[in-house]
């Protein structure tokens, strides 16, 4: 773990206890809900915090941004905040090995999934087959349906004849 070293509204700390009472003093003075107010620099990530309004469950947020923005939910111990914020920070290279762990293994299934794309269908020629019958049924039944059609309005011809 590298130094503990903050700085909160300019002035730097390397005393816990000391970087905690500043930290809770700095987050404190901000009301307005739901705004990410920069309050310093932790480890070399801009430090914000953010009061979220009732809307947003209430309750405080840290947040680190560099490259990326980081996020740890605050207490009310600012004393266990900092060491909140080391957890979010010092747990980026565990987030690094997983999200590489599953590309990894994205990558192997994606490549599984190309070879049995790649492989002829085991029952295309039943399902050719099927298709061919299905064609020709539909047809049959296309007639039938028609021949039935022509039938039953000549025989309601006929018997109209006959009622006159």
């Amino acid at each position: 773990m590298p130094e503990f070293k903050i700085t909160i509204e300019g002035t730097e700390y390397t005393d816990r206890k000391e970087a905690a009472e500043a930290f809770e003093k700095a987050a404190f003075k901000f009301k307005t809900p739901d705004t990410p107010f920069k309050i310093g620099s932790f480890q070399e990530f801009d430090l914000s915090v953010v009061l979220h309004s009732n809307l947003l469950g209430s309750g405080m947020t840290a947040v680190m941004t560099g490259q990326h923005t980081h996020e740890a939910p605050l207490i009310g111990s600012f004393s266990h905040n900092l060491k909140r914020l080391e957890g979010a920070l010092y747990s980026i290279d565990r987030k690094i090995e997983n999200t590489n762990s599953n590309l990894a293994k994205l990558r192997v299934e994606y490549k599984e999934a190309q070879r049995i794309a790649a492989e002829p269908f085991p029952q295309e020629q039943e399902l050719a087959e099927k298709e061919e019958r299905l064609s020709t049924l539909t047809e049959e039944l296309n007639k039938a349906a028609q021949e039935a059609k022509k039938l039953l309005l000549l025989s309601l011809l006929h018997y109209r004849q006959q009622l006159l």
